[in-house]
């Protein structure tokens, strides 16, 4: 009776060990699933920061970037390149890993590049939800605390304007 009890809790660990080893593979293959899912590039249909004063416009960042040079590269690596161009400047990029989800990606930039991420009004963090019935779309409406002045001189005075940032990107 002792040997059978014995028998039964090690096929017991030896069980729940093999459990645990395969459903870690299956979340891995569920991680990369999900980034193959999201590669590619994507583009700017919206890109806008909305103040909560409603003495102040919508910003349309937009109207400020060359919009044939401004993109989103997702690569299978887990990487990421925004490239981006302000009308009258040189061609410009920032990069860092992503992450995927079932409904999110989640770009993750280098903390080194966060006076670039600034200027296009962007956090350095940026969560982006997957649309459920179109896989091509990126959205996000993130609630931040923005420097106007820093992104154009229009707005001198403007240091710190709360808002809402509100993209969608879709994939070419």
């Amino acid at each position: 009776m002792r040997s059978l009890r014995i028998s039964i809790f090690f096929l017991g660990i030896l069980g729940f060990s093999l459990w645990t080893f395969l459903s870690g593979c299956d979340s891995q293959t569920d991680e990369n699933r999900y980034i193959e899912e999201v590669v590619g590039e994507y583009r700017f249909n919206t890109f806008e920061f909305v103040p909560e004063s409603s003495v102040l416009p919508p910003v349309n960042v937009l109207d400020t970037l060359v919009t044939e040079e401004t993109r989103l590269q997702l690569f299978s690596s887990a990487r990421f390149t925004l490239l981006y161009r302000f009308i009258g400047d040189d061609p410009a990029f920032v990069g860092g890993d992503f992450q995927a989800t079932k409904s999110r990606v989640i770009l993750k930039g280098n903390k080194e590049d966060e006076k670039f991420y600034v200027a296009l009004l962007l956090p350095i963090e940026i969560e982006l939800s997957r649309h459920p019935d179109n896989p091509d779309l990126l959205t996000a409406a993130i609630k931040r605390r923005v420097n106007l002045e820093a992104f154009s001189p229009r707005y001198k005075g403007l240091l710190s304007v709360r808002g809402t940032l509100v993209l969608e990107l879709e994939r070419q």
